[in-house]
């Protein structure tokens, strides 16, 4: 991009900008001089790029310091949108870049978490509850959910919305399985009801697996339904029967819902809710892309349903939420936390935008994407300012991140202050001990909280899976590893090195460790369905069986399927390459796949069978390597430990010693584990995790 002859594009630009900032947050865990002197470089190079993009006459000197094809390409931008892109991704390249104030980063253990068994699940009135009980909680007497199907295809072969889908489903002779909620999202329905009948927010921070999607779409299902029994009779089914909504002083209005999702979900939540719901009883319309390109969505898509608003569902993308806010509303300071404010051209626009309608509720999936005043922050609040309600989903309101540090550095100051860092250990954690505790106190009136670990009125775990099984892989890498390892180590800014697989693969002392227990790992489940599972050997080196275990298996129908998470979409190439030495086949999904191909490929790893198909499916950006918090962990766990899924779980953890695996494997390791596994680590592959770990 900065050759003699080089001529960078738009899209060249953008890509290297993405992969500097990601980059960069990698490099956050150094702190080694050498590494900061070469990120202050970098950090030169790109307010360089923004004076250009800007044209900023104050900057002549550092402008011209930029290479001159790159220079060009930047002053020759052709549109303002395209300025105003890359202006954008240099700020978060900066932004990420920008090293903390106050002291040196002190990473603080925590081993000694924070107890989260005494956190409430804001239904503990139902605890005793049956689901007779709560079915005439809910003035259901025919046990099932308004509109709901009572069946459905656990191979996901038919469209349940087709007519001839509708029939398979409704015919006692196919194979079709039950279709009905679990107690405990009979018990998070009625809460959500409970909430959105006197017109408050809710929290619901169930899980992933947990079921917050049915959820969600029975809450929707029961306003309609109780919109048209208070019409028939005057008043609300079940325990609401003395109460009115509160917004209305009646009725629920006839009003639509919206349901706002990151655009990678829009697909999944359009299946789930034809899964869910029988055919022809409500309208779904999906609201996604730009503002422009919807100028006549709602004369002419909105106003062709024939459902009643209560019976329609407006499935938005966060990009088109966003969008609409910009259109309609003027970009405040800081000082203004994120509130929406119209702009001039609100009141002629807004009627062709999101925030020109009212809604009885609006569902924010994935809500932990506005915990910042960000562009969907602006847009979440909009919506909620058009609705009766809001409900935010999410299964991880609090995350870590690889530039967690900084963060947990800015919190210390704010907790026990910046002057005297020898108080982190004794001051911080019985102080985040008492804000937290405060702000569930604050926050419990409005939150549902179920985990797989929670029980239902019985005492039996809400999920009714057998428990899955944790298996940590310790793994001793081979001496050119370390080498390349100590090698990226001193000099990781000079040219972005990968570890990736060697060319000379068939020599023992060349292949990678971490690849080659992947591929055996693989081989040994795929041979045969419910193998006994393995572990390492006391050289780190050889897989051998864990006789203390017997692999399970509940659904003998279907074959053992794997799942492989690759934190880095670059790592995938390697991985593939070596499962095809092994002639194992494998698909891949990651988050550059198109939406439309998305389908496709979990169409064709569910279809596998024990002879034909791909069984192991790689995910990545959607992370064999380790996650950054315990909440990504529990996610992905989520994804795979869930109905219908009924077979035995087995999570292996790729953890190779004396590198960054074991400290960012904080789930696995205690400190002291990792100070230990540290112990006769390479010099300078120490010499940094050290530094991050705080260990003396």
């Amino acid at each position: 991009m900065t050759g003699a002859n080089a001529k960078p594009t738009m899209a060249n630009i953008r890509t290297y900008l993405k992969k500097l900032e990601s980059l960069v947050i990698l490099l956050s865990v150094f702190k080694d001089e050498e590494t900061a002197k070469k990120l202050d470089v970098r950090r030169e190079q790109v307010n360089a790029m923004l004076a250009v993009a800007k044209k900023d006459p104050t900057k002549a000197e550092s402008m011209a310091r930029i290479p001159k094809s790159l220079r060009d390409a930047l002053d020759k931008l052709a549109t303002e949108e395209e300025v105003k892109e890359l202006e954008i991704l240099i700020e978060s390249a900066l932004g990420a870049m920008a090293p903390p104030d106050g002291d040196e980063v002190v990473v603080i253990d925590f081993t000694e978490n924070i107890d989260m068994g005494d956190w409430k699940s804001g239904v503990e009135e139902y605890n005793k509850c049956t689901e007779d009980d709560l079915w005439e909680h809910l003035g259901l007497p025919e046990k099932k959910l308004p509109f709901f199907q009572t069946r459905t295809d656990p191979n996901a072969a038919i469209d349940p919305w087709s007519e001839d889908g509708q029939q398979w489903l409704d015919n006692p002779q196919s194979p079709a399985q039950n279709l009905a909620p679990r107690w405990h999202q009979l018990v998070g329905i009625l809460r959500l009801i409970d909430r959105v009948l006197n017109g408050e927010p809710v929290m619901l921070m169930d899980g992933v697996g947990v079921g917050k999607t049915m959820q969600a779409v029975g809450l929707i299902t029961c306003l309609a339904q109780y919109r048209e029994h208070y019409r028939k009779h005057g008043k609300f089914p079940g325990k609401f029967a003395q109460r009115s909504y509160k917004k209305s002083g009646g009725n629920i209005p006839d009003l639509p819902s919206v349901i706002m999702s990151p655009p990678n979900l829009q697909h999944q939540w359009m299946s789930e809710i034809q899964r869910y719901l029988r055919r022809a009883t409500f309208d779904v319309l999906p609201y996604s892309g730009k503002y422009g390109a919807r100028l006549e969505w709602w004369e002419k898509a909105w106003t062709k349903c024939q459902q009643p608003p209560v019976r329609r569902i407006i499935l938005a993308t966060t990009n088109a939420a966003q969008d609409d806010a910009a259109t309609v509303f003027i970009e405040n300071d800081k000082d203004s936390y994120g509130k929406p404010t119209a702009g001039a051209r609100f009141g002629r626009l807004s009627p062709n935008t999101l925030f020109g309608h009212d809604y009885n509720v609006t569902l924010f999936d994935e809500a932990h994407c506005a915990r910042k005043y960000n562009k969907v922050h602006v847009a979440a609040r909009g919506l909620q300012e058009r609705s009766h309600s809001i409900v935010a989903m999410t299964a991880t309101p609090v995350t870590t991140k690889p530039a967690a540090g900084v963060e947990s550095s800015i919190l210390r100051g704010v907790l026990v202050g910046n002057h005297n860092p020898e108080a982190v250990e004794e001051e911080y954690l019985p102080s985040m001990k008492k804000w937290m505790c405060r702000m569930r106190e604050w926050f419990s009136p409005a939150i549902i909280l179920r985990t797989l670990e929670s029980t239902d009125n019985t005492g039996s775990k809400i999920m009714g899976l057998p428990p899955y099984h944790d298996h940590s892989l310790k793994i001793t890498l081979l001496d050119w590893e370390m080498m390349n390892l100590r090698n990226i180590a001193r000099g990781y800014l000079d040219d972005c090195p990968i570890v990736g697989m060697s060319k000379e693969w068939d020599t023992s002392d060349m292949k990678s460790m971490k690849l080659d227990v992947l591929a055996k790992l693989l081989k040994h489940h795929l041979e045969a369905d419910c193998r006994q599972p393995l572990m390492m050997d006391e050289s780190g080196r050889n897989l051998v069986s864990n006789l203390e275990l017997t692999a399970g298996n509940t659904k003998s129908d279907e074959p053992d399927r794997i799942i492989v998470f690759s934190a880095f979409v670059m790592s995938n190439h390697a991985i593939m390459d070596i499962l095809d030495l092994h002639g194992i086949q494998a698909l891949e999904l990651n988050g550059q796949t198109p939406m439309k191909k998305r389908k496709g490929i979990l169409d064709e790893f569910r279809s596998s069978t024990r002879t034909k198909g791909a069984r192991v499916l790689i995910l990545s950006g959607v992370g064999m390597d380790t996650l950054w918090s315990e909440q990504d962990d529990r996610q992905l766990r989520g994804r795979i430990y869930r109905h219908p899924q009924a077979k035995e779980v087995h999570v292996y953890r790729a953890i190779a010693l004396k590198t960054a695996d074991v400290f960012l494997n904080n789930i696995s390791f205690s400190k002291g584990a990792m100070h230990e596994a540290f112990v006769g680590a390479d010099q300078e592959f120490s010499k940094v995790c050290h530094n991050y770990l705080g260990l003396g």
